[in-house]
């Protein structure tokens, strides 16, 4: 259920064209929430501050980087491709891209998908002769 600063915050934002779900369920889900620190990178992305100091991200521009990173992804073998997260919030959206990727190579045995959720030593993907 949307709570009334959801409201508050959809009658804000802009109509974004192209969305990849419903303005309701982007909104239901939590993408335009963003934090209450603003970093540089970030900064392009925010749309607007709410009173209580959180940052408002804008949807459109986050639905298009979602776009181009599946356009960029979508051009390897989904085996070779490695979702990593060792935050809380990102833990079930890695599990489940393991999920699908491995339902659509099911196929080929000799490919295997398999999440990356936990800790890692920093450098063990970048740096393998180190680790």
């Amino acid at each position: 259920m949307l709570e009334s600063q959801d409201i508050e915050d959809r009658e804000a934002i802009p109509r974004a064209e192209n969305l990849l779900l419903s303005l309701e369920e982007l909104l239901a889900a939590g993408l335009h929430i963003g934090t209450r620190i603003k970093t540089v990178d970030m900064e392009r992305y925010i749309f607007r501050v709410r009173p209580d100091g959180l940052f408002i991200l804008n949807i459109g521009d986050t639905n298009e980087k979602i776009r181009i990173a599946a356009r960029f992804m979508g051009r390897f073998d989904p085996g070779r491709v490695l979702a990593v997260s060792s935050r809380l919030y990102g833990k079930t959206p890695v599990e489940r891209f393991a999920e699908v990727t491995r339902r659509s190579i099911h196929a080929r045995a000799d490919i295997q998908s398999s999440p990356a959720t936990s800790r890692r030593t920093s450098g063990c993907l970048s740096n393998r002769s180190q680790s």
